[in-house]
């Protein structure tokens, strides 16, 4: 006997709240945990990482010039237009610290907004559970409260990416990316690999249709895409190379030309931390099965991990320097329970970062903005690996990337919600640390 209630699928409470959330537009869910933060915080707290010793006193610098400001020569390794577009807005509102907080909450709220269309029409299963995962991305969501350039130069750089991602995409949806991804440079010059990786799988395709030769359409497409590094040029003819020069003399040269292998194995020990929940899902059931040639790759590949390693303690004379959230975990591990407990916690993120990675490189589906999203995190990380830096941080503009190529083999919206929760206890967490505790 039952009541039933419980035999009708409908009025199951599950059922009930999916619908109740569903009736609610996808930006003021989006919106929840920015007016959380702002609500708690009102964003007047203590001035984080290089807050302080940087970023305000650019804006503060480029205040006392106004509008004659110095975009010659200042200490940041980043290009001026955050600084510049806070500086307008402080003479505006005011320069109260909170006040350029939340032009960065702005802007991270309308990423996210951008970003949940581009899920939606890339056709992810679950877009604003995708879109919420990429706001609670830990440093996507506390550069949101902060006055870090990061969270207006990903504004520009989704916006860009929305154009660029667009099936078969026409000169002026590339004109549209191409400008706003230039926006993007001219706050932070990694966003370069974005309209780079457009390029590249430009070209590509030109080469497996045959374009490559007398095909003025190509070359057309191929200018457009320079635009960014066009906008970016002169900057670098200004400073005499890719920072300005203060900020070179204090970081001792331009530190991100040097080759470090070890980033290969910390973009999959990443990888395997933020989409662990992909190893449960049914898609990695359709791995290739071991063979010669697998066996054969598999252990060139674990060569990299064991002579390659990422090295969580510095040391002098070290040049490798590593920092972030998992990798903090790994090194509370080692203090823990010991230095192999620690390699063994990263190895096994390796491996589920390289099962992950093997699935999406073997997958045969048509959708057609995996060739643009593969050749721009190809082109990331061949940068990455040029700088011995492995700052988490500097990873945020793979993190969208991999959302849209990696949440379409999630099927289970259930299994994707408790991960998207557990992201923002993490990022809330992480953010609390850092606000009060560090």
């Amino acid at each position: 006997m039952g009541t039933g209630i419980s035999r009708n699928p409908s009025r199951h409470p599950t059922v009930a709240w999916a619908r109740v959330v569903q009736a609610i537009p996808a930006s003021l869910l989006l919106a929840i945990p920015l007016v959380i933060m702002i609500g708690v915080t009102g964003l007047n707290y203590r001035l984080i990482g290089d807050e302080g010793e940087f970023h305000i006193k650019i804006v503060e610098g480029f205040a006392a010039t106004w509008p004659r400001v110095n975009i010659a020569n200042y200490r940041s390794a980043s290009t001026p237009l955050s600084y510049l577009l806070m500086t307008a807005f402080g003479m505006l509102v005011g320069f109260e610290i909170w006040k350029l907080r939340l032009l960065s909450a702005i802007a991270t709220f309308l990423s996210a907004n951008v970003f949940y269309g581009i899920c939606k029409r890339s056709g992810l299963p679950s877009p604003l559970l995708s879109s919420f995962t990429f706001l609670v991305f830990p440093y996507i969501f506390l550069f949101g409260f902060t006055i870090y350039p990061a969270a207006i130069a990903l504004f520009f750089g989704m916006s860009a990416l929305s154009h660029y991602l667009r099936d078969d995409a026409t000169q002026v949806d590339l004109l549209k990316g191409s400008i706003l991804a230039g926006l993007a440079v001219l706050c932070r010059q990694s966003l370069l690999v974005i309209p780079a990786g457009m390029a590249i799988h430009e070209l590509w395709q030109s080469y497996r249709d045959g374009l490559m030769t007398g095909s003025g359409r190509v070359i057309q497409r191929l200018a457009i895409l320079t635009i960014p590094l066009l906008m970016y040029a002169p900057l670098v003819f200004v400073w005499g190379g890719f920072t300005p020069a203060a900020n070179r003399a204090s970081a001792g040269g331009e530190w991100f030309l040097r080759f470090t292998p070890a980033h290969l194995n910390y973009i999959l020990i990443l990888v395997g931390f933020y989409f662990l929940p992909l190893l449960v899902s049914s898609h990695l059931r359709d791995l290739p099965r071991p063979g010669v040639a697998i066996l054969v790759a598999g252990a060139i590949v674990l060569s990299i991990f064991l002579f390659f390693p990422v090295v969580l303690d510095e040391h002098p004379g070290q040049i490798q320097y590593v920092g972030g959230l998992v990798a903090r975990g790994l090194q509370t591990v080692k203090q823990a329970l010991g230095a192999m407990s620690a390699v063994l916690a990263a190895l096994a993120l390796w491996i589920a970062g390289l099962a992950i990675l093997l699935r999406e490189a073997t997958d045969r589906t048509g959708d057609p903005s995996r060739g643009k999203l593969a050749s721009i995190a190809i082109i990331f990380v061949v940068l990455m690996i040029m700088s011995p830096f492995m700052y988490e941080r500097y990873y945020v503009p793979l993190i969208p990337v991999l959302i849209l190529m990696l949440h379409r083999y999630f099927r289970s919206t259930r299994l994707l919600s408790m991960w998207a929760a557990w992201q923002a206890l993490l990022a809330a967490g992480f953010s609390y640390w850092h606000i009060a505790i560090k």
